[in-house]
């Protein structure tokens, strides 16, 4: 019986006590002129600033001093797995070389219902190095053409690392026939096919939470697979808590080159982690400057970037940017509503909101504009840990270990006496 109830009582060990807005450092208000279902707010870069438990230290309270419950709407798509769903091949029709010596060819979207949105060049192996423009028209009909997007492809091959881009985007379309027309290029048997891409997730709205300029070079590293070349590290600091999604943009006026450019992390300074790497590239008209970072500490975040047959890489400014969110709970009441944040090491309760949400179909949410953030009037600081005892007495070490030297010495010099 008695373990029986010593078995009940271990889920209470564990159980944390529940959060009052006075264990919150922060508070804002906002308030609703009409009821609604539904309310939201967006998570920006106010609210990541002073989360310290990834948003689950939020506490929301009505205009009737009851706390609420609340739903953070998920990504539709990590910013790493951010690619397209592949349609098919297009077929290629009127591949001609054009008298200025570009390479010209009509292409018919076999899916025309759904939004396409990039294309990808499929060129033989055969074709070493290259940097070439490219212009991607759409028609309607096949006669009447408009420009949907311009800029560059170029494969770059050295004893150093290879890159490849042939893929470029324009604004998501649903005319059936494309034009494509690439400068430099006089060897259509190079082409052996082109990928139509569509389907893409609804974009994330990225804010900026920080940017840093001509952040710190540290000493280069050597790289054992690349003999005397090395790379290049550059450390960077950010006063936000860990972040579970966010992306590293990169500012640079080197005028053309490709790295592949790693994100490392760290907690603690002692132990780093990759959070994240990208292909970046500025060549001709196209560019890509963005790294995707997971499991992020931006406290002490390091860009590592390989070395490359071009000049140098230069960096001038690194920005920290993290996804908008949403927020979702109940407003069926008009007034002031209060919210909380700023406590570490904080669950979130166990609302029932989720599943009401996922059942409740297509929702039209009130929005709701925050105040400003201001410190909690009401915020009482937690007690300080108590010290151990070797800290608050720190001479009764010493005093034991004095104390056990004289007692072993007098009881060995008991047993001499009794031996001799």
């Amino acid at each position: 019986m008695r373990s029986a109830a010593a078995f009940l009582l271990i889920p209470a060990l564990f159980a944390q006590a529940p959060v009052e807005p006075k264990d919150l450092r922060w508070r804002a208000e906002a308030h609703l002129a009409q009821p609604a279902e539904f309310a939201v707010i967006e998570v920006r870069r106010e609210i990541y600033a002073r989360s310290e438990s990834e948003f689950n230290d939020l506490r929301i309270y009505g205009p009737d001093g009851a706390e609420l419950g609340w739903h953070l709407e998920p990504l539709a798509r990590r910013q790493s797995e951010e690619r397209s769903q592949f349609i098919s091949f297009g077929e290629l029709r009127d591949v001609v070389v054009t008298p200025a010596g570009a390479l010209r060819f009509t292409l018919t979207v076999t899916a025309p219902l759904t939004p396409h949105h990039a294309i990808q060049l499929q060129i033989h192996e055969k074709c070493d190095e290259f940097q070439r423009r490219i212009l991607v028209e759409t028609s309607q009909d096949g006669r009447t053409w408009d420009a949907a997007a311009r800029g560059g492809i170029f494969r770059s091959r050295s004893s150093y690392q290879n890159f490849s881009v042939t893929r470029i985007g324009y604004p998501p379309a649903t005319r059936r026939f494309m034009r494509v027309t690439v400068d430099d290029w006089t060897d259509p048997a190079a082409l052996t096919g082109v990928e139509v891409f569509g389907n893409r997730a609804p974009q994330v709205e990225w804010d900026t939470l920080g940017r840093v300029e001509r952040p710190e070079r540290l000493s280069e590293e050597d790289l054992a697979s690349t003999g005397p070349r090395k790379a290049a590290l550059w450390e960077v600091r950010f006063d936000y808590p860990f972040l579970e999604s966010a992306r590293v943009s990169v500012e640079t006026e080197t005028p053309r080159f490709a790295r592949n450019v790693s994100v490392q992390t760290s907690a603690d300074g002692q132990y780093w982690a990759d959070s994240g790497s990208a292909l970046l590239y500025r060549v001709l008209e196209s560019e890509h400057l963005t790294i995707p970072a997971s499991r992020l500490h931006p406290r002490r975040v390091r860009l590592r970037s390989v070395p490359g047959a071009d000049a140098p890489l230069e960096i001038g400014a690194v920005r920290l940017e993290a996804p908008v969110r949403r927020i979702l709970f109940p407003a069926r009441t008009a007034g002031q509503y209060t919210f909380y944040l700023g406590r570490t090491d904080t669950r979130i309760p166990d609302y029932d909101l989720p599943a009401v949400l996922a059942r409740s179909g297509t929702l039209e949410p009130a929005p709701v504009a925050l105040g400003e953030w201001i410190a909690n009037p009401d915020y009482v600081p937690p007690p300080e840990p108590e010290k151990p005892v070797s800290e608050r007495f720190p001479w009764l070490l010493p005093s034991v270990l004095a104390l056990a030297v004289v007692g072993m010495g007098s009881a060995a010099w008991q047993l001499l006496r009794k031996a001799g």
